[in-house]
């Protein structure tokens, strides 16, 4: 049950009954797989065509391989993997590994294409969620390349949450080198959003206190 609810709640099956959302997860070419922490999922040479539904665990999504840029944390229900479909391209654009234990649904390309042909509404969907994907990297681009460093932290701290307020680990070091500032300039920044109510920090957590407002920092 719970994991057709996070199954349910991804954004390419969005109002999709469930015989249509069984009609793709079920398809025999899809599978599930387990992924043990810190395990390599997706990198530039070693990837499937599929996307990939996180349905128990954490992934996380860095810019290369080797302690590259953290760009985001991927936990039940979210997707990735866009890139590898529909593309003729031999490399894949990010490196996607376990952060926790986790299962991962693998829809192969075929069964997208498929989808998007027989159900409007998975098509809908689908668009959507590119949307959301090319205005994600549009607020990291803005982030990295703001000139002041408060604007560039809360840009940067939107497009990892994707948006909702929710509370995500952080390391100071990480951080830094994932906004190209000192540690120094990074806790000044800190100071400030926490300051302006738009953010909380505990025990290494941020938590976004306000996204609309950090939207428009």
């Amino acid at each position: 049950v719970r994991e057709e609810r996070r199954l349910n709640s991804t954004i390419i099956f969005n109002g999709l009954t469930e015989a249509e959302i069984k009609s793709i997860t079920d398809d025999e070419r899809c599978v599930i797989e387990s992924h043990s922490a810190g395990e390599e999922i997706y990198s530039a040479e070693n990837f499937r065509k599929a996307v990939g539904i996180v349905i128990d665990g954490t992934v996380v999504a860095q810019s290369s391989e080797n302690g590259g840029v953290t760009m985001r944390l991927l936990s039940g229900g979210e997707c990735f993997g866009v890139a590898a479909v529909f593309s003729g391209a031999g490399r894949y654009v990010s490196y996607i590994s376990a952060k926790t234990d986790c299962r991962i649904l693998f829809i192969p390309e075929e069964v997208i294409s498929e989808s998007i042909r027989n159900i409007p509404l998975f098509a809908q969907n689908y668009i959507s969620f590119l949307t959301t994907r090319i205005q994600y990297l549009n607020t990291l681009v803005d982030a990295y390349s703001s000139p002041n460093v408060e604007m560039r932290l809360a840009r940067y701290i939107v497009a990892y949450v994707g948006g909702s307020e929710v509370p995500f680990d952080f390391n100071m070091t990480a951080l830094s080198k994932s906004l190209g500032i000192g540690r120094a300039s990074l806790y000044r920044a800190l100071d400030e959003l926490e300051s302006d109510g738009l953010i909380k920090r505990e025990k290494g957590r941020i938590t976004v206190t306000d996204i609309e407002k950090l939207k428009k920092y």
